[in-house]
């Protein structure tokens, strides 16, 4: 819970009402507050430019874990990604914008809990084999294509 429960309307909001097909959580957007250390900072910023500028993408954070979605968006998308761990929410969110889903962002309240077992490195080598496995698969036209 390191965004309230406060948040979740506002989540919901864009979602139930018809705006948006999907809302997600933006803990770098105007009018976020975020609380975290220098590392993690500097780490996440970092891993925003290299998203957006090798995978083109639009949305400012895709690793908050603060989603929603209306199920007919993500049931035919669901099963074509390929990664299982933290790399998903990311390739997630580009199947999402490169098949035109309206997504809106919302700024949220983030404290980073001090307790957290992610192992950094781990999860950026496993980001950065998974950015290049989307890019590839964006140069063959497979990106986003039924694994079945």
């Amino acid at each position: 819970l390191s965004t309230g429960l406060n948040a979740l309307l506002p989540l919901l909001s864009p979602v139930v009402s018809g705006h948006s097909a999907g809302s997600v959580g933006n803990r770098l957007m105007p009018g976020s507050h975020t609380v975290r250390g220098a590392r993690r900072e500097i780490l996440s910023r970092g891993y925003n430019v290299i998203r957006r500028t090798v995978c083109r993408a639009r949305f400012g954070d895709a690793q908050c874990g603060l989603k929603a979605f209306d199920r007919q968006a993500l049931v035919d998308l669901l099963p074509r990604v390929e990664n299982e761990e933290w790399f998903f929410d990311t390739e997630l969110l580009l199947m999402v914008q490169a098949q035109g889903v309206r997504v809106t962002e919302i700024p949220v309240d983030w404290v980073d809990d001090p307790r957290s077992k992610v192992d950094l490195l781990p999860t950026i080598l496993e980001d950065l084999r998974g950015v290049a496995r989307v890019v590839a698969h964006k140069v063959s036209g497979s990106f986003g294509q039924d694994r079945r």
